[in-house]
């Protein structure tokens, strides 16, 4: 009977789930710098597990800010179909009133640089600034 060999290598970085615990820490952050509250103008809805994290920009069209701090806002689940489909102009006017428009064109900047693979140096890069921002919100990791 043989024996499957002890092996001392590094388990294979797989990039797409570390995208994905990324991109629920970046989740849970959003929604702890916005209060747990919807930022739809009039939005009434104040249960903290139907809030989610919207991107103003799109993961896909803008990768290299997928988990930057400033493109993100917290929205109910209503509220972030109507901004991810029907109500996208609206939704863009929402993120200037609440970035600004120089943060808005900040982040546009920031998200048009070229992005290439997504690899364990960027997971370094962005779990190191996340957590960097879940000590200023007094978030434990």
């Amino acid at each position: 009977m043989l024996r499957k060999r002890k092996t001392t290598r590094r388990p294979k970085f797989n990039a797409r789930a570390r995208r994905k615990e990324l991109q629920a820490f970046w989740g849970l952050l959003i929604r702890t710098a916005w209060r747990h509250r919807c930022q739809w103008e009039g939005c009434q809805e104040t249960n903290p597990k139907k809030m989610q994290a919207a991107h103003i920009f799109g993961k896909k069209a803008f990768p290299s800010i997928r988990f930057h701090r400033r493109n993100g806002i917290c929205l109910c689940q209503r509220h972030h179909f109507m901004a991810d489909n029907s109500h996208r102009p609206q939704f863009t006017l929402l993120a200037i009133e609440l970035l600004g428009r120089d943060g808005v064109d900040e982040l546009l900047v920031a998200g048009n640089k070229p992005f290439g693979s997504w690899g364990i140096a960027e997971y370094d890069r962005d779990l190191t600034l996340l957590n960097e921002w879940a000590v200023e919100l007094g978030v434990e990791t």
